[in-house]
């Protein structure tokens, strides 16, 4: 397991989970926040915060018009492939 941030390519933001486990993930300025953090599992693919797996699933509708994706936490799930991130070093 690896502790990491994930931040935009100008490393000026950083994605953050909302206060509440409901809330929705944000890109914010990037800070030593726990909220910032997750866990990355090398071997699943899972990013984990607390019990949640971070995962992706394409918006539609409305929606789409700001962003065609969506990214929050969710139940892990090891047959979920919108839950396996890759990262290149």
């Amino acid at each position: 397991m690896r502790q990491i941030s994930l931040a935009s390519t100008s490393f000026s933001l950083c994605l953050e989970r909302g206060r509440l486990a409901s809330d929705p993930m944000v890109m914010s300025t990037c800070a030593v926040n726990e909220r910032q953090q997750f866990d990355y599992d090398l071997s699943t693919g899972h990013l984990k915060l607390g019990a949640k797996c971070m995962e992706v699933q394409r918006n539609d509708g409305e929606q789409a018009k700001v962003s065609p994706w969506k990214v929050f936490l969710n139940q892990c799930s090891f047959t979920n492939a919108r839950q396996e991130w890759r990262f290149k070093e």
